[in-house]
């Protein structure tokens, strides 16, 4: 409920009928449910993924355009990944908290990679049935394509979404990984960024699904504590 007044500025009136949308289209949809078929059927399709959690138990999302297998998402598949994701996301918190962490990583981003259409949607949706879940949007390895997107993404969103996003320079990067997340999540987080920054990626971070053949190679899919416990 304090999500919901806080999207409406504490009005009472516009958090019920939130509230009450947000209750028909879970019952109508049921998005507890939800399997993304686009990645069962075709491994890797989207690489969005939650690698661990920060200090406060907040899960932290990764993703890599570079990694993904399919070249342009459409609303659709788009839509229901991130429902999936986010859904398994909140199935993970602690009860004291509320909001996870999104780690977009820009390498590889192409202008096919998304469009203001789609952009308007993942917002819609978020906005609409969960109200102020995100908690930060780091952005890295940004380029003039994302600067363009965001650029017109940021008309269509309110103050203090705006405030949540962060487009992080190379130097700001392990100062601030430090500060938000454990040791064990920075490093990883450190090591696979500087890993999807190859022109060809490797075997191992192009099925970031698959375990690593050798204990001591680095794992695509999170953090060693998060996969002992998640997966």
């Amino acid at each position: 409920i304090h999500r919901y007044l806080q999207a409406n500025h504490w009005n009472i009136d516009e958090a019920e009928e939130m509230i009450l949308r947000t209750l028909k289209w879970r019952i109508k949809h049921q998005p507890q449910l939800w399997q993304c078929k686009w990645c069962i059927e075709t491994p890797g399709y989207h690489a969005w993924r939650q690698v661990g959690f920060d200090k406060t138990g907040r899960p932290v999302i990764y993703s890599c355009f570079a990694q993904e297998q399919a070249k342009s998402d459409t609303i659709e598949d788009t839509i229901v990944h991130m429902v999936y994701l986010i859904e398994n996301a909140i199935a993970t918190m602690p009860d004291d908290n509320c909001t996870w962490i999104w780690i977009l990583d820009c390498t590889g981003i192409t202008m096919s990679s998304t469009c203001n259409k789609l952009n308007a949607k993942v917002m819609n949706l978020l906005s609409n049935h969960y109200p102020c879940r995100l908690g930060q949007l780091l952005c890295i390895n940004y380029n003039w394509i994302f600067s363009s997107i965001w650029s017109t993404a940021k008309l269509f969103l309110t103050p203090q979404t705006i405030a949540k996003v962060r487009l992080v320079t190379p130097a700001q990067l392990k100062p601030l990984f430090t500060d938000l997340f454990p040791i064990n999540l920075c490093n990883w987080l450190l090591d696979e960024i500087e890993l999807n920054k190859s022109e060809q990626l490797s075997q191992s971070q192009a099925n970031f699904w698959v375990q690593p053949f050798r204990e001591s190679e680095h794992d695509p899919r999170g953090c060693g504590d998060y996969i002992t416990r998640y997966l």
